[in-house]
């Protein structure tokens, strides 16, 4: 299976640290999906504060606002639609 093929379209898929952590609150344009590799991470979800471990699975639908915390940690980003 080719990238391309994938249904749904996937935009953006990475592995981030803490160095790129969002620190203002965003709003989703699209779908996105963290899992969490290593280290906690705090995230607002709609001004609600959850605190994820490693192997946790967090799937914000479009136009859902949050921020990051900037703690240690090690994150897969999924932006998809």
């Amino acid at each position: 299976m080719l990238i391309r093929e994938i249904q749904p379209y996937i935009r953006l898929a990475h592995i981030f640290s803490d160095a790129e952590f969002i620190k203002k609150t965003a709003c989703t344009t699209d779908n996105r999906l963290f899992y969490i590799l290593e280290g906690n991470c705090d995230i607002a979800v709609n001004h609600t504060t959850h605190t994820a471990h490693p192997g946790s699975v967090l799937l914000l639908p479009r136009g859902t606002s949050y921020k990051l915390s900037k703690t240690p940690a090690k994150v897969i980003g999924i932006n998809f639609d």
